[in-house]
């Protein structure tokens, strides 16, 4: 659309994903092509750096502790960042998200040929990146330039009133374990896990759902107070967010009917950081595996 954008997750997998998939849209795909073609060459590559299976990792999915492996990933990606050899980065880059996705797939379908899941991804992402930029076309000069950081929702490290709009989806509370379902990744990228569970809200706030849930609430009143301070004067602060309604009552012990809906806790801790409500659109979550059968979308404005 034009509009140039600075992306922010406490997750460095998240930053790499958006990181790549930004890139995907105009990066020369000639020698990812060229990697299609000897795609078992490239799995072994990958493999070869990543020692642990995600079959082994699953057995540490709920312990803190360090699991031993070698992670050149991120060495590897630094040092194509300090060469400028950006094509190379690019496809590297591209691939070796292939390979993570792949990777995950194999974990959660035994007896899946992670080769083949590989192949499979790849052929799906080359087809997206092909369609999209014969979209765009060759002239995308126009593209808004959009940035990647690894960064705390909680203490942006952005100038007071130098946003025109933000958008996103909170963690929704403790209902997701974003660490164990991405572990695999992390660990090939030389993250440590435990220490990013410790800071990552809806996981933090101690052993108990209640504790969870606590600090959840304190951390989404921080975040809109760092969303009022970066925002201009007349700017949308946006939030996709909904209810696990089932497991809120469960931590604080109460009737499914007597929770408050997230979207109500956001309009609250909204208001009292000086945001206020402008309108609300409540949509359906469609599928029957979903927990939650409603989601909203908030609109806030800093006067």
């Amino acid at each position: 659309m034009g509009i140039g954008s600075i992306g922010i997750d406490i997750s460095p997998f998240c930053t790499f994903m958006a990181r790549t998939k930004l890139a995907a849209l105009t990066m020369d795909l000639t020698r990812v092509r060229r990697a299609r073609e000897n795609v078992e060459r490239v799995f072994e590559y990958f493999t070869k750096r990543t020692e642990i299976s995600p079959m082994t990792q699953k057995k540490h999915l709920t312990s803190d502790e360090p699991i031993p492996v070698q992670s050149p990933h991120e060495d590897e990606i630094s040092s194509l960042h300090a060469s400028g050899d950006q094509d190379t980065l690019d496809t590297h880059s591209l691939l070796l998200l292939a390979y993570l996705d792949s990777m995950g797939y194999a974990e959660r379908t035994q007896g899946r040929d992670p080769v083949k899941l590989f192949r499979g991804i790849l052929d799906r992402y080359l087809f997206v990146c092909e369609k999209i930029q014969a979209t765009l076309g060759s002239d995308c000069a126009w593209l808004g330039k959009a940035t990647t950081w690894t960064g705390d929702a909680r203490a942006l490290s952005l100038a007071e009133g130098s946003v025109d709009g933000i958008l996103f989806s909170p963690s929704y509370s403790f209902a997701v374990d974003y660490v164990a379902n991405d572990l695999f990744h992390l660990r090939a990228l030389g993250v440590n896990a435990a220490e990013l569970r410790e800071n990552m809200v809806g996981l933090r706030g101690g052993p108990r759902l209640r504790d969870k849930y606590d600090a959840y609430r304190q951390d989404m009143r921080d975040i809109l107070k760092e969303c009022r301070r970066v925002l201009r004067p007349g700017g949308l602060c946006t939030i996709v967010i909904g209810t696990n309604s089932n497991q809120i009552s469960k931590a604080l012990r109460i009737a499914e009917e007597r929770v408050q809906g997230l979207d109500e806790l956001v309009r609250q801790l909204a208001q009292e950081g000086g945001l206020d409500f402008i309108q609300q659109i409540d949509r359906p979550v469609l599928g029957l595996m979903n927990t939650m059968r409603e989601e909203h979308i908030v609109f806030l404005q800093k006067k």
